[in-house]
């Protein structure tokens, strides 16, 4: 391209651009007009939503993600794309991943692989995600460094040996 005409890589303007962020902005401004937002919800209006449902979760980069435990602790199923920290939370094996979108529409149209996704979340060992086994653990935490850095008991001198 002639000078400032833009070209891959730099706008007209001349100002350098990253091709995949650029790619990552139309992504997300062409899924944002898929989305329905919800205003906040109640405990019981949110609770009756994840029991009556099968969630849809589409990450672009998580290290963790709320929506995930809960719909773990519920063993609500829920259609998700492949990313290492939604795999280290549900598994590999977890028969609800997805690879493209079109894959998790056909997948939401399987019953049976609906029925195997809430299966494995209903046998997944939840108590780590309760909130008592965070309270306890903290509360340990807590005490390991209180003791740490108490100081030391005081020793009782040794009897003196006899002649």
């Amino acid at each position: 391209p002639a000078p400032g005409a833009g070209g891959v890589g730099r706008p007209a303007g001349g100002c350098p651009t990253n091709q995949h962020v650029a790619g990552m902005v139309r992504m997300l401004l062409e899924q944002e007009a898929s989305v329905t937002v919800l205003e906040r919800l109640d405990n019981a209006a949110y609770d009756e939503l994840l029991a009556a449902n099968v969630m849809l979760v589409h990450f672009i980069d998580a290290s963790g993600a709320n929506t995930v435990v809960e719909c773990i602790v519920r063993a609500t199923p829920l259609s998700v794309n492949r990313h290492p920290a939604i795999e280290e939370a549900l598994g590999a094996g977890y028969p609800g991943f997805y690879d493209t979108l079109e894959h998790a529409a056909e997948m939401l149209g399987d019953l049976a692989r609906i029925r195997a996704a809430h299966a494995y979340l209903a046998a997944m060992d939840t108590a780590p995600l309760r909130l008592e086994t965070f309270t306890r653990g903290l509360d340990a935490i807590l005490c390991r460094a209180a003791c740490a850095g108490a100081p030391a008991a005081p020793v009782a001198p040794a009897a003196a040996a006899a002649p």
